[in-house]
């Protein structure tokens, strides 16, 4: 394993050997991608992060795409070394890149004719994944034909009519209208667990991940930097970006009893319960309160800051309000009238935020 890179793994003892087990090294320009993972039998993976963060490069990596220094050993066998159709890898894009002129059968048919199946052999495989995957009804249409959900549809079988040890899943949702996207995530997530002996899908939407991933690596310039089942991550984000993600604030700081020191700024938070050492503190925007002037005798943390933006959230808007003692931005949700007040007030407002609020866990 390189210098960098953080191992993470399911269940991977001798008893148990992991499906894939990858040691990736990759180099772009100034951007370098480490990364080792392993990923057992019937595992849903699912790689979450930021744009640029590198989560298609490990894919296209995985896949035989881009050149990457490493091991990749996939169902017992090496194979960094092998070409990319041999690897016994199904690859499924945002965008489907189904062949336009073919129809469903034959797009379907061509992963066994690239396994080298005869054309009836092919043609009965595909058959076979359209009548899974209800598709029957579409056989002789071609891609123009087709809604994103049923072009969707035609990419999964194509991919796993191949017969693949694993697929890899690029962004599979991203292309689809809301509603679409809602009923085709439902189904994803029951066909990847019998399409292949293993899938690992890249997304940077946190529904996505919560609904398809039996576990989440999440990956921020190059490297994993978390990794853990979706409710852990949501319920104790390590990085800004996942806290984010999942609608959070945290703020990072070392505690003493139940005083937490801000490691950014001279400002401490107050938590319900006693701590030691380093810890990442968490709270909801809805659970901090925006005041114009300072409150006096308040139980609560308080600390004041600017108001750096103001974004409408459905039917809340959320106000993002720079804060020096902590060194953060904190995000606190208001109503619409309280916003409108807000919008009339120069100078610095005051945060509170009640002791019991505040979640910790281990930094």
């Amino acid at each position: 394993m390189g210098p960098g890179m953080v191992n993470v793994s399911s269940d991977t003892s001798p008893s148990r050997r992991p499906l894939l087990a990858a040691d990736l090294s990759v180099r772009r320009d100034d951007f370098l991608l480490e990364v080792s993972l392993r990923l057992a039998e019937g595992e849903v993976l699912v790689l979450l992060g930021p744009n640029g963060a590198g989560k298609s490069t490990v894919l296209r990596a995985l896949a035989g795409l881009v050149p990457a220094a490493g091991m990749i050993e996939l169902a017992g066998r090496r194979i960094d070394q092998v070409r990319a159709e041999r690897r016994g890898i199904g690859l499924v894009f945002a965008d489907h890149l189904l062949f336009p002129h073919l129809t469903v059968t034959d797009n379907i048919a061509f992963g066994p004719r690239a396994t080298g199946q005869g054309r009836r052999a092919a043609a009965a495989v595909a058959r076979r994944w359209m009548e899974r995957l209800d598709l029957t009804d579409f056989a002789d249409r071609r891609p123009g034909q087709l809604s994103g959900g049923q072009a969707q549809r035609v990419a999964l079988a194509r991919a796993a009519a191949g017969a693949p040890d694993l697929l890899l899943l690029d962004e599979p949702l991203a292309a689809l209208d809301g509603r679409t996207r809602l009923r085709v995530r439902s189904d994803l997530r029951r066909d990847l667990r019998t399409l292949a002996r293993g899938a690992v899908v890249v997304t940077h939407d946190p529904v996505d991940a919560m609904v398809l991933a039996d576990r989440v690596l999440v990956i921020e310039g190059g490297a994993i930097v978390q990794e853990g089942a979706p409710t852990d991550l949501a319920a104790r984000p390590r990085t800004d970006y996942l806290a984010q993600l999942f609608g959070l604030n945290l703020i990072p700081g070392v505690a003493d009893g139940s005083v937490i020191r801000a490691v950014g700024g001279a400002g401490s938070i107050t938590v319900a319960g006693t701590h030691h050492g380093g810890v990442f503190t968490t709270f909801a925007p809805s659970s901090v309160s925006i005041l114009v002037e300072q409150p006096r005798g308040s139980p609560r943390n308080v600390w004041s800051g600017d108001i750096v933006r103001v974004e409408p959230i459905g039917d809340r808007v959320r106000v993002d309000v720079a804060v020096p003692e902590l060194g953060e931005t904190v995000r606190a949700d208001v109503t619409p009238a309280a916003a409108a007040e807000l919008e009339v007030h120069h100078g610095p407002v005051w945060l509170a935020v009640k002791a019991m609020e505040v979640a910790v866990h281990p930094r």
